[in-house]
């Protein structure tokens, strides 16, 4: 049976969702509507992408305990969480460039326009971010000799104030283990040798790495952007039709004792992407 276009409608009489059908779909027109969900879903925000963003908000979160009134032990501890969630990222962001270079490999072919303008991209951002190449290279390290040698380090003094307490926390990188690996690439290396310090200052460094990581995500999703918009259209139409309601793909089978439903398709979790305005979003959670 085929599915047919239905607008959801909040009444406020009842607070109830109501579904009021308005055409039939067609067989293409479903499988153009699959197609350009399942794209969307996949390619606008990707999940390995997304991983990178978390590991990164995770050490964010953990780096900022530092600033908290920790004493010993305490340090100690959340100087070893830094070590894992820095592991985290770097696993996590080696997986998502290879996963990435793979996917535009595989749909548009390994001599591809769009497969060398991303390899151009992760080659610029790792020649222009000193946070990026050293990202790159603690993958090895942490993957073939150690955890990363990190230390975190916090003192207080007293403010101005009356019971004031100012606390400076300071989290680095030794640098030296590193290159006594025998694992970091050899421009990494050169960085390293040529550094100044004996401890690298590691969240403003993993934050430099990040700006070059969001100038290759930048260019993967210009790539993604023609097969996207299109699918964005077609979304796009189904909402036109059913404003300032909201759109679903239903198949509904009445029985004796009312109906129930053998197909349901909603694309709620697009409407960011669509640019759906915020009074729709809001009915459609209800």
């Amino acid at each position: 049976m085929p599915l047919k276009l239905a607008k959801l409608q909040k009444r406020t009489a009842d607070s109830n969702v109501h579904i009021e059908t308005l055409r039939p779909v067609t067989e293409d027109e479903e499988r153009s509507i699959r197609d350009a969900l399942l794209y969307c879903r996949t390619y606008a925000a990707r999940l390995s992408t997304r991983l990178v963003v978390g590991a990164k908000s995770n050490f964010d979160e953990v780096a900022g305990r530092l600033n908290q009134h920790l004493h010993g032990d305490e340090v100690r501890q959340t100087s070893e969480e830094l070590s894992a969630s820095l592991v985290a990222l770097a696993l996590i962001w080696r997986l998502c460039l290879d996963q990435l270079r793979h996917d535009i490999s595989d749909r548009f072919g390994k001599d591809s326009e769009q497969l060398n303008k991303f390899a151009l991209a992760t080659n610029r951002a790792y020649d222009e971010h000193f946070g990026y190449r050293l990202i790159e290279g603690l993958r090895n390290y942490v993957a073939h000799r150690a955890m990363p040698p990190i230390s975190g380090n916090v003192e207080q003094k007293r403010g101005n104030s009356p019971g004031e307490v100012i606390i400076t926390a300071t989290i680095t990188l030794a640098k030296a283990p590193l290159l006594e690996s025998g694992k970091m690439p050899k421009t990494l290396k050169n960085d390293l040798e040529a550094y100044p310090e004996s401890d690298i200052p590691l969240p403003e460094t993993i934050d430099d790495g990040m700006v070059g990581f969001q100038k290759v995500n930048d260019v993967v999703f210009e790539i993604d952007r023609p097969q996207l918009e299109n699918h964005l259209t077609r979304l796009r139409n189904l909402i036109l039709e059913t404003q300032p309601d909201v759109p679903a793909l239903v198949d509904f089978t009445t029985t004796p004792t009312g109906g129930k439903f053998s197909d349901f398709i909603r694309f709620d979790d697009l409407f960011w992407l669509l640019g759906v305005n915020q009074a729709t979003q809001e009915q459609s959670k209800n």
